[in-house]
């Protein structure tokens, strides 16, 4: 934080403005307590409304009765009723319940929802005007607030600004959370003591009165150049004899009390009950007095004559927190208690109500915790389970601790974000909770904080355990046995996954509950076509049908979700991409960056597949800005891997394998093994490319070597296969090839899959070539181009064009290979595949060196004696081709008998000829 002198920060915040007026931007102004940063917050929004901002603005307060999301609805009440018409109904019942109104309909809210709805405010008013989202004393924002705050700003975009003072000490909160989505976008400046002639500048234009400069300096000895505790001191110095020291309190520490005391008892009782609200207003004090609004503001008057508080319009305003912090602390705790139990009785929300009831109540109390219970579910419903979780334990402290509240508060924190507090609740917990349902809950929601962090194995063992544990309860067996078969499916292990979708689908059909049936009918579609038991569409309809949209459920139980990606890896992109646009959006809609992650990761592959590159690329950057956000590890290695993949299409060999091998890091470091087989897809998929078939052999070996040939062919898990293919067939290891393209020929047919019929035909082109038939062959690759017409991915057929290209150029038929060659580079280029669109043209070009003995070579014979004709050394089409030195010689030979040459000058000769 740098320090700023008061000279020089006006020219601070007109920096500011200007830079939020162009785009985001955050200004945090830290000092002490009454060193001016409230003074300098109101000035910055005055001159930014001056400069056409609309600002949006609120005040933190110490108080402990503050409700959830006060500070939000504080931003939202000058936002025009016309500007949030247009919210989706989620984010309308959402923000509905932020303002406290029409809180009656059913379904629950996420505070993530919440947070995405306050963003998308922002961000429209930001497109007709500047915004400025301004709060003084940030750090006593409420929880919930302090979340949607710093949701938002992590992702601003247009020209919003957020200006936030913060009091430092050790003893006060840091804002720490408030972080723009560049580090050089926030800027801190600290407001440091003023000099003795600013302070005396101070006290003139607030008191009317001119010190003198002794006085003025003694003031500024004591006060430390804090100008409230300056005016504090000059007061009973101009009350008293202005030329003259005296008056002057012996301590800072006096202060607050020379200005309170004296005043009437009414005065006195009215400022604590204002003191004991977070937003105290004049029927709120009167109620509690069972006074008149007219009594209330006579016994204010002596106060407000004091400057201790103000009167605007109903509201009651403290003129300094120190102040309303004096009056509360200056009342006994029996004073107190009582003042918080009348301002019980007449609070209309349920959560200030149980805060008063708590804390005017000195032991374990029936109605005061079950009120805490009725406000923790309130506040859980409305979004705010940081706000539940404190309920929760402000029960627990009462004398309320039991398994059940001491687990939904765990539950509360995990919902809250707050995954380490929930773990670390739970161990606590788990230790004395006897088998049966309430420690499978534990252990689910154990499982749950472990799926989140970096340890999915023990995710795995702690949701096995609940299983074993809710197996007298089927409603929770179900829940247990889904979230098993997720976690497990990270690992890599789909036998298992699938056993457990089986089972929750089986167990959860003869529940009445439509909406379990619907996630376990959903996830047993996902994992089951996943593990090559096709497309169940009689179930993923019944899913879709029962799909109750207002639960809140992972994105993979949901069955509008699931569609969609089943529909993507069928090859029915094109519906697929309309459906997964919706999905990601809902997720937005919703603020759940995980399940929006998963969408994304969709999205990425959907536009690589449609031949879509940049919007692929911009697909993926959603996926790696979100994963930055939420920090979680499997959603980081998601990004990596999609960066990889887009930058594997694209032919950028280096950025693809950087990718790659750090996502196949993370994964083996997490257990997240399900993520290995993409990772080296994509770096295998360079290689081929680059024409490294022994490399690309190499990196696949750990998916050749698990490859099931009866479940292993869908495109989700089997993209693998027609690199593959052709690694092993240009590696003479035929055997293993046929094994795939027989597995991809069976399949596609059992399936209706064109994608793995297009490819399955392709590599049986690939290796009737490689075994001399070459009528075989072409028949071969112009089927996989018949069923390439019914899948609109480019650059598969692509591929087979050059392929059958290269085919006829070996037979002889120059008029169609070059009419191959040439479709095949043109939507390589178009595409933006760089390295296939090279190995295209150069086959294009190639044609004029089309030996007529080309026919007789074999593609590894073909490549070797290119690389010759073009003057490579034998050492250096080794490393060219990842074969051994004695075997390039050895192909040498046979090339040279073959054509009937006895040198390279012979070689390059006949391959010149042409056809």
């Amino acid at each position: 934080m740098v320090g700023v002198g008061e000279a020089a920060l006006p020219g601070a915040l007109e920096q500011f403005l200007a830079r939020a007026s162009a785009g985001p931007a955050a200004l945090v102004v830290g000092g002490e307590a009454g060193i001016g940063k409230t003074t300098l917050w109101s000035t910055a929004v005055d001159r930014a409304r001056d400069a056409g901002f609309l600002v949006l603005a609120s005040r933190g307060t110490a108080a402990e009765a503050v409700r959830g999301y006060a500070a939000v609805a504080d931003l939202l009440a000058g936002v025009s009723e016309e500007a949030l018409a247009e919210l989706p109904p989620i984010q309308r019942l959402a923000l509905d319940r932020v303002l406290l109104r029409d809180g009656d309909r059913a379904g629950a809210t996420d505070q993530y929802v919440v947070a995405a709805t306050f963003r998308g405010v922002v961000e429209a008013l930001a497109r007709t005007e500047p915004v400025l989202i301004a709060i003084d004393d940030a750090q006593w924002l409420d929880s919930p607030s302090r979340t949607v705050v710093a949701f938002t700003a992590r992702r601003l975009a247009g020209r919003i600004g957020v200006l936030a003072t913060v009091r430092t000490g050790d003893t006060v909160a840091s804002v720490d959370w408030l972080q723009l989505p560049r580090p050089e976008l926030l800027a801190h400046i600290e407001v440091g003591p003023m000099d003795a002639a600013a302070l005396r500048s101070v006290i003139e234009s607030r008191t009317g009165h001119t010190l003198p400069r002794s006085v003025v300096a003694h003031i500024h000895r004591i006060a430390g150049g804090n100008p409230f505790y300056a005016l504090e001191l000059a007061r009973p110095v101009i009350a008293t004899a202005p030329d003259y020291i005296v008056g002057l309190p012996d301590s800072l520490s006096c202060l607050i009390d020379d200005r309170l005391d004296g005043l009437p008892s009414e005065t006195a009782d009215a400022l604590l009950t204002a003191a004991c609200s977070a937003a105290p207003t004049v029927e709120q004090v009167a109620a509690a007095l069972g006074v008149s609004g007219e009594d209330v503001a006579a016994a204010l008057a002596p106060a407000e004559a004091r400057g201790v508080v103000r009167l605007d319009g109903l509201r009651v305003q403290f003129a300094h927190p120190l102040l309303a912090h004096g009056v509360y602390t200056r009342a006994d705790a029996d004073r107190r208690r009582a003042t918080h139990r009348r301002l019980a009785e007449f609070a209309r929300v349920p959560e200030v109500r149980a805060r008063h009831l708590c804390l005017g109540t000195a032991a374990p109390d029936e109605a005061t915790l079950r009120a805490l219970d009725s406000a923790a579910d309130a506040a859980s419903a409305r979004g705010a389970p940081s706000v539940a979780a404190e309920l929760l334990d402000m029960a627990i402290a009462l004398g309320g601790s039991d398994p059940v509240r001491e687990l939904r508060a765990a539950e509360q924190l995990f919902r809250s974000g707050a995954h380490a507090d929930a773990g670390l609740r739970l161990d606590r917990l788990l230790p004395d909770l006897q088998a049966g349902v309430l420690r499978a809950v534990a252990l689910m929601l154990r499982g749950a904080v472990h799926g989140y962090g970096d340890s999915i194995g023990d995710a795995v063992a702690a949701l096995t355990e609940a299983v074993a544990n809710a197996a007298d309860h089927p409603p929770l067996l179900v829940q247990s046995q889904l979230l098993l078969a997720l976690a497990v499916g990270l690992t890599g292990d789909m036998t298992a996954s699938v056993a457990h979708a089986r089972a929750a689908y089986e167990n959860a059909t003869p529940l009445d509950d439509p909406t379990v049936l619907s996630q376990a009918a959903a996830l047993w579609c996902h994992v089951s076509f996943m593990h090559g038991y096709g497309l169940d569409r009689d179930t993923l309809q019944l899913a879709a049908d029962a799909e109750n949209h207002d639960v809140l459920a992972p994105v993979t139980l949901q069955a509008t979700a699931v569609q969609a990606a089943l529909r993507a890896w069928s090859g029915e992109l094109v519906q697929a991409h309309t459906e997964m646009a919706a999905v990601e959006q809902r997720c937005a809609e919703r603020g759940n960056d995980v399940d929006a992650i998963w969408a994304a990761d969709f999205m990425t592959m959907i536009e690589l597949w449609l031949g879509r590159y940049d919007d692929a690329a911009e697909a993926a950057d959603r996926v790696r800005a979100r994963a930055e956000e939420v920090g979680v590890r499997h959603s980081r290695i998601t990004a990596l891997i999609c960066q990889a993949a887009v930058a594997a299409h694209r032919g950028r060999a280096d950025e693809a394998r950087g990718a790659a091998r750090a996502g196949i890091a993370a994964a083996r470091a997490s257990g997240h093994l399900h993520y290995l087989n993409a990772a080296i897809t994509w770096l295998a998929a360079v290689d081929v490319a680059q024409g490294r078939h022994r490399a690309a052999v190499a990196e696949l070996q750990p998916l050749l070597a698990d490859f099931d040939a009866d479940h292993g062919t869908e495109i989700v898990v089997g993209g693998f296969l027609p690199d593959a293919v052709e690694a092993l067939i240009a590696t003479n290891d035929h055997q293993r090839a046929e094994a795939l393209i027989s597995a991809l020929e069976t399949n596609g047919e059992r399936h209706d899959r064109p994608w793995m019929s297009g490819a399955g035909a392709r590599g049986r082109a690939h290796l009737r070539w490689a075994q001399g038939d070459l009528d075989g062959a072409q028949r071969a690759a112009e089927q996989a181009l018949d069923h390439h017409e019914r899948l609109p991915m480019p650059a598969e057929r692509a591929r087979t064009l050059l392929l059958l290209g290269q085919i006829q150029r070996r037979h002889r038929q120059r008029s169609a290979a070059t009419e191959n060659l040439t479709a095949a580079v043109r939507v390589f280029t178009d595409l933006g595949s760089e390295l296939w669109a090279q190995r295209a043209l150069t086959e294009l070009q190639r044609l004029q060196y089309g030996s007529r003995y080309g026919g007789q070579l074999t593609p590894t014979e073909a490549r070797v004696a290119r690389l010759a004709a073009d003057g490579l050394s034998n050492r250096e089409i080794a490393a060219e081709l990842f074969l051994a030195v004695k075997t390039v010689e050895m192909t040498l030979s046979r090339v040279y008998r073959k054509l009937s040459v006895r040198s390279r000058s012979q070689l390059h000769g006949a391959l010149k000829g042409g056809d």
